[in-house]
């Protein structure tokens, strides 16, 4: 059995007393064409998905948590790939100054320790992260 509810002139389903569907709620925010992503974006959330993982604990006796788990995981490896191709930015721009340098086009040390001031600590995020893994 299904109810409906009225929020903000959009009908909401209600399903088995007590779950609201999340896909009106999306189709009501910029309708049906964008109500997917804008359901994809919120579960990439971390706090989503250790909500969901926290519900799916206490009432689902069948739930995988490893599979919660599994995916904030790959999330951190992702964002590992990401600060290291921060770090080959980093490397790329000293190069480009660096030539600069060499042309005499332009000479400023600020920028190199700048650099060094950014890259140490990046390297420090990424030894962090993946000694956590």
């Amino acid at each position: 059995m299904s109810n409906k509810i009225l929020v903000q002139d959009h009908e909401i389903m209600i399903a088995k007393g007590d779950y609201i569907s999340l896909t009106d709620i999306a189709n009501s925010k910029d309708g049906e064409a964008r109500a997917a992503d804008i359901i994809k974006n919120w579960m990439r959330n971390r706090s989503t998905l250790e909500f969901i993982g926290t519900w799916e604990e206490l009432y689902n006796p069948d739930f995988k948590l490893y599979l919660i788990k599994e995916f904030q995981r790959l999330k951190e490896m992702e964002f590992i790939q990401f600060l290291y191709i921060s770090l080959g930015s980093l490397a790329e721009l000293e190069t480009q100054l660096l030539l600069a340098k060499e042309l005499g086009y332009y000479f400023q040390n600020e920028l190199f320790d700048d650099i060094i001031m950014i890259r140490k600590p990046l390297l420090g995020l990424i030894r962090h992260l993946k000694a956590k893994k």
